[in-house]
């Protein structure tokens, strides 16, 4: 039987702390391609700094402006990302590659490739950092690890 302490207090939907931080990053990342963003809020950390796809580079949302944000992204249809690989890179960090894809007009499409650090606290999304290269990730990644 699930604790209490194990569900999201507003949801009710279980936390899975134990799963690997690739897990956790490709269920939200899924869940957002299927546009099931009404999920969303129960994988999010209530103290959520998140960068995101859809948004000016390096902007930076609380939980709640994100999960606002992402709707709007879903809803207009253009936002089209596509996430490539999702990589465990400790107990806390996944790696996600990605292409960014806008719809500019009418069957036009900016693009470009990116690299997401997706950190977790207790099973939830925390952070989101949005890199141009895998390189520049992983160096971020050993920075904030102190290595």
């Amino acid at each position: 039987m699930q604790r209490d302490a194990d569900r999201n207090s507003t949801t009710g939907v279980p936390r899975d702390a134990s799963a690997r931080p690739a897990e956790l990053a490709r269920r939200i990342l899924q869940l957002y391609l299927a546009k099931r963003v009404e999920v969303l809020p129960a994988l999010i950390h209530p103290e959520a700094d998140l960068e995101a796809g859809f948004a000016t580079p390096h902007a930076r949302f609380d939980a709640e402006q994100a999960l606002d944000a992402a709707w709007v992204a879903v809803s207009s249809g253009a936002y089209q990302p596509e996430y490539e690989i999702a990589e465990s890179l400790d107990d806390e960090t996944a790696l996600v590659g990605a292409t960014i894809r806008y719809e500019v007009g009418e069957g036009l499409l900016s693009e470009r490739e990116a690299t997401y650090l997706m950190t977790f606290r207790d099973g939830l999304l925390w952070r989101t950092r949005i890199f141009d290269s895998v390189d520049e990730a992983l160096a971020a990644h050993r920075a904030a690890a102190g290595s």
